[in-house]
């Protein structure tokens, strides 16, 4: 999953909803680090979004 969502960022790069599922699948992975940093770009791209505050 975090492969397809890897090629989706790279053609939609300032889409938050992709950086924020990238960040679950990494969670649920256990790769904490990478997750944190997908979430921190998912907020980044829209402070307003709930879920990308829960997720990271």
């Amino acid at each position: 999953a975090v492969d397809l969502y890897d090629k989706a960022i790279a053609l939609s790069p300032y889409d938050h909803v992709l950086h924020g599922n990238k960040a679950q699948a990494l969670l649920s992975a256990h790769r904490f680090s990478e997750a944190l940093a997908s979430a921190d770009m998912s907020v980044a791209l829209m402070p307003d979004w709930g879920k990308g505050h829960f997720r990271r």
